[in-house]
């Protein structure tokens, strides 16, 4: 695939950004993260420099490179692209676009795990507000707000509350994806975690295993993900006996 997406954009340069932008992709889902920041770097930068470019693509850009950054603990290029993301949806596309609810879905996410939680709900809460009449409670955009004033819940210690939003999101979830999808583990991973902490052991028990069942599967058992996971649910079986 990737040596597809090459060939078409060296036979026609104008292809150029969404190769980089999908390698970024292809790269991000490998966990690659270095390489997935030179590539959606790659692509933002093309991308600004063509006048003809569609705004929410270039707002997207700048938001998917802002989540690798975040990964990545750069935070003040993060907090940059994040800004000029919403700067370009405002000025181009209106500041009721449902785009961006994403941005500020991950900017939600930036502030509460860099110790604002209350500005990330305050984020989150907007987001749902601009998509979820919108869109309906099932649109990826409005699941990804709701994840996000999950989290910035959780941080701020209310766990009930936290487990009400990520059962949302899960059920959400399993509307929209088929049973086994990796997206569902994603969501079942932190409700265990507020299940857990609002001291409903059995039950973030069984969400975790659930979460690493569907991961085996997608994954194998080799991968970061499904060894972080494990590595988990043994420390909590361990705290239980």
């Amino acid at each position: 695939m990737a040596d597809l997406l090459r060939g078409l954009a060296e036979q026609d340069p104008a292809r150029l950004p969404t190769y980089h932008c999908a390698m970024a992709a292809v790269h991000f889902a490998g966990r690659r993260l270095d390489q997935a920041k030179a590539s959606a770097e790659q692509c933002t930068e093309r991308l600004d420099a063509d006048d003809d470019a569609d705004p929410a693509d270039r707002a997207g850009a700048h938001n998917n490179l802002a989540v690798m950054l975040r990964i990545l603990n750069e935070r003040d290029r993060a907090r940059s692209h994040l800004e000029t993301a919403l700067a370009i949806i405002d000025a181009q596309l209106g500041p009721l676009h449902p785009s961006g609810a994403m941005v500020r879905a991950n900017r939600s996410v930036a502030f509460s795990l860099w110790g604002n939680p209350i500005g990330g709900e305050i984020e989150a809460r907007l987001a749902l507000e601009l998509t979820e009449p919108l869109l309906g409670p099932d649109h990826r955009f409005v699941q990804a707000a709701r994840g996000a004033l999950a989290l910035s819940m959780t941080v701020q210690g209310r766990h009930d509350e936290a487990e009400l939003a990520y059962r949302a999101s899960l059920e959400a979830a399993e509307r929209t994806y088929r049973p086994g999808h990796l997206r569902i583990a994603r969501v079942l991973h932190p409700y265990a975690t507020a299940s857990i902490r609002a001291g409903r052991h059995e039950q973030g028990r069984a969400l975790l295993q659930r979460a690493i069942d569907i991961e085996l599967e997608a994954l194998g058992p080799e991968h970061a993900e499904v060894e972080q996971l494990q590595t988990l649910l043994a420390k909590l079986d361990e705290g239980a006996q």
